[in-house]
C-alpha cells in the first residue's frame, strides 16, 4: 500500500479525494495540509481525516510515499522542490 499526503485543500480536492477512495487498500492518505484554518476544519468535518499546517511532519515522514501538490500554480516550483528533495514522489 502507497501512503499520500496532499497538500492543498482547495477546489481541486474533491476529484482527488474520490481517486483515493476508489484506491483504498492500495492508497491510504496519511495527511492533509492547508494554511487556512478555514479550510483545514472543512475537510476534517468532511472527510474524517486530521488536518494540518505542518508541511514539514509530511516531508519528515518516512512512511509517506507520495504528495499530491494541490496548491496555485505560482507555489509549484518551490513546494514542489521542497517535496523532491525529501525524496518523495510528487503528483501534481
Amino acid at each position: 500500500m502507497k501512503t499520500f499526503g496532499i497538500v492543498g485543500l482547495g477546489m481541486a480536492l474533491a476529484p482527488h479525494m474520490a481517486s483515493l477512495a476508489d484506491l483504498r487498500g492500495r492508497a491510504r492518505l496519511a495527511y492533509a495540509v492547508a494554511r487556512s484554518p478555514a479550510r483545514r476544519a472543512a475537510f476534517e468535518a468532511t472527510y474524517g481525516v486530521a488536518a494540518t499546517y505542518d508541511l514539514d511532519a509530511v516531508l519528515g515522514d518516512p512512511a509517506v510515499d507520495a504528495v499530491i501538490l494541490l496548491t496555485p500554480p505560482d507555489s509549484h516550483r518551490s513546494l514542489g522542490g521542497r517535496i523532491l528533495a525529501a525524496g518523495k514522489h510528487l503528483l501534481i
